[in-house]
């Protein structure tokens, strides 16, 4: 199976949930093809699956503009990502955060491949958590409390909500999870 992983900070850490690096190492090593569209900046070698920056960005610092920087990140990553999506075949797109919700967003839409949505709700913008559950085909998250305030925060999201622990066994777990989708055709409700 072909992924493409958009995540802000790559391999990161996964707070409550497994980080998009623990996601990718693996199902690389579950032998999944897997490319990363990251932010500059986050090199770590070796890393464990192919990597593709999509641009320099500064820390965020005191100061900054953090609407404005994350808008200017999602652009940079959807041109990336759609760079590898361009005449290639991914099976499905996996976001891993909030933070990277329009380039996700305008992916599937654009692309109209799966969209797998990696969140620990409770952090992050809310509204941005919002709106990619509704459009996003599977909604993972590591625990049954996640999932339930997941559901909780988009109604129409809970039958599409799937709890993947991290340990043994999660990449053969996280790749059901996009089998599942790519095999159910799933068109959510955009707009």
């Amino acid at each position: 199976m072909r992924i493409l992983v958009i995540a802000r900070d790559y391999p990161g850490s996964g707070f409550n949930a497994p980080s998009a690096g623990e996601a990718c190492d693996a199902l690389t090593q579950y032998g999944q093809d897997v490319v990363v569209v990251t932010r500059d900046g986050q090199r770590a070698a070796p890393l464990p699956a192919r990597t593709v920056f999509a641009a320099e960005y500064p820390p965020m610092l005191a100061g900054f503009d953090e609407t404005a920087w994350l808008l200017q990140l999602n652009i940079a990553l959807f041109e990336r990502a759609a760079i590898e999506l361009d005449g290639a075949s991914f099976d499905v797109v996996h976001a891993f955060g909030g933070a990277v919700a329009h380039a996700a967003v305008s992916l599937r839409r654009s692309f109209d491949v799966p969209l797998i949505v990696s969140l620990t709700p409770g952090r992050g913008d809310p509204d941005a958590q919002a709106w990619l559950m509704r459009d996003a085909d599977r909604i993972v998250v590591a625990s049954r409390a996640s999932a339930e305030r997941a559901a909780g925060r988009a109604a129409a999201a809970a039958s599409r909500v799937r709890v993947v622990r991290a340990g043994a066994g999660y990449a053969s777990r996280l790749a059901g999870v996009y089998r599942d989708a790519v095999h159910a055709g799933l068109s959510p409700v955009s707009g």
